[in-house]
């Protein structure tokens, strides 16, 4: 559709006039010479989508998923990983009761799970027997790097705690870790005392050298199907005996007093850690559809779009594009079939906040962007978030990546143009300006590591972009 708009000039500023149909059309256009007349073009078209696999992504994190879990219509995902610790565990030597540690923990600690939380469910701690080289893609095989015949500690265990009274449980389970926690041998934590008490902390001086000491841990998941913990963090505890002085709130004198305390080992920023994600039956999500696609978290299904360039410049020529916007439509959030647990919500992320999103970009641009953690910068990347009012993901203005692909073909070879819809995870931070007005800034992307998937609709008008072009010459004489 063809749409004209005038332009009257009054000193500095402008009056936009627009006739939309022949009973307005001359409103204006007695003063305005025909050479000043920019026309606008209206274009909508419906693309095509598909559905695409990915089994390994950029997943650096200290984050991870255990377990495994599977869902009626987007198949079963087993997480797994492998760590490094930093080793800022310290040893208070002079008040040391004993010259031996008590016992040592290896602690997972998670405040969300998916699935079913009496599942039975087993974990397996192996010893890493090299240090971990910086492979973040999920699709390594962790037992790689694994003394497979060395088993450090194992447990059964339910995401719920049974131990643990409803009334208690229920009030604390969102504000509060949740603690699995694997006895390990005690010689292990005798090793790790002893190379402290060596001259200047012996491996624990540094990170390097504690690695090449202690390389890390497997941790597995050996059986059970039901249950998927999001792990927020994890550590060794090394537990010991002590004494300390401390003042009497009776008598008001000082007084020694004994117990058990602990030094810890954590996974930090600063070691490296490994998450293995493992998606199966997802074949029929694969095979050709003419109404669904579907996105899949983590390191699972994406949704591939194709744009007809060729087309696009047929309808509208060499104009220049104004707005080019795309509208993808997903199945309602009560349709619990086509909605697992889709992201949407504010996670803490240290100081900062993250929010879930989904991204727009060229497949040639994945790798770059996720390990350099960019942020869509509205040239080639676009962030859209889900509307829950219209079940829709909106990007409301692409014609730059468009443009760019235009700008880049030789002669009138146009190729259609690929472009994948990414779920990830963008922490931000609130800025002021010179106006005392605070902003949220996004300043990396990463994968979303979190278990989830929706359906994307196809057909129709489901799958839509909608196009406004000018033609930007305008006649000075």
């Amino acid at each position: 559709m063809k749409t004209k708009i005038f332009f009257l000039s009054i000193l500095t500023g402008f009056i936009y006039l627009t006739a939309c149909d022949d009973t307005i059309d001359s409103i204006g256009s007695g003063i305005q010479p025909d050479g000043d007349k920019i026309e606008i073009y209206d274009l909508s078209l419906n693309i095509s989508g598909e559905t695409v696999k990915l089994d390994s992504i950029y997943a650096k994190s200290i984050s991870a998923s255990l377990g495994n879990i599977k869902h009626p219509v987007y198949g079963s995902l087993k997480g797994e990983y492998a760590c490094q610790f930093y080793p800022s565990a310290e040893f208070e030597l002079d008040s040391m009761i004993k010259n031996d540690i008590d016992s040592i923990k290896l602690q997972i600690m998670y405040f969300n799970f998916q699935g079913d939380p009496l599942t039975p469910m087993e974990v397996s701690v192996y010893p890493v027997d090299e240090p971990l080289k910086n492979d973040y893609y999920s699709g390594i095989d962790l037992t790689q790097y694994a003394d497979m015949q060395t088993l450090l500690g194992k447990r059964a265990y339910t995401a719920r705690d049974l131990n643990i009274s409803d009334s208690i449980y229920d009030s604390s389970s969102s504000s509060t870790y949740k603690v699995l926690s694997v006895t390990l041998p005690k010689e292990l934590g005798q090793k790790f005392f002893e190379e402290y008490k060596k001259g200047d902390q012996g491996a624990f001086a540094s990170q390097e050298a504690f690695s090449n000491f202690f390389p890390g841990t497997y941790i597995a998941s050996t059986f059970g199907n039901g249950c998927l913990l999001d792990v927020e963090r994890t550590s060794i505890f090394i537990y010991y005996q002590r004494r300390w002085e401390a003042i009497s709130t009776i008598t008001g004198n000082d007084t020694i007093i004994e117990g058990t305390t602990y030094a810890s080992l954590n996974v930090t920023k600063e070691v490296t850690q490994l998450n293995s994600y493992v998606n199966s039956g997802e074949e029929e999500l694969l095979a050709p559809n003419a109404d669904k696609m579907y996105l899949k978290t983590p390191a699972g299904l994406y949704s591939k779009l194709t744009i007809p360039l060729a087309q696009i410049i047929d309808s509208i020529g060499n104009r220049k594009f104004s707005n080019v916007e795309l509208s993808l439509s997903a199945y309602p959030k009560e349709d619990s079939e086509y909605l697992w647990d889709f992201p949407g919500t504010y996670q803490n992320v240290g100081i900062e906040l993250a929010k879930s999103k989904i991204l727009l970009i060229e497949p040639d641009s994945v790798v770059p962007f996720f390990e350099q953690q960019k942020a869509a910068d509205n040239l080639t990347s676009y962030y859209s978030t889900f509307n829950s009012s219209t079940s829709s993901y909106v990007f409301r203005n692409i014609s730059n990546v468009l443009q760019n692909a235009i700008d880049k073909t030789e002669g009138n070879n146009y190729k259609d143009l690929e472009l994948l819809v990414i779920p990830v995870t963008v922490p931000y931070y609130y800025a002021s300006n010179d106006y005392y007005e605070t902003n949220p800034l996004d300043y990396a992307t990463y994968h979303y590591l979190y278990p989830s998937a929706v359906t994307l609709r196809k057909g129709g008008d489901n799958l839509k972009l909608k196009i406004i072009a000018a033609d930007l010459e305008v006649n000075q004489n």
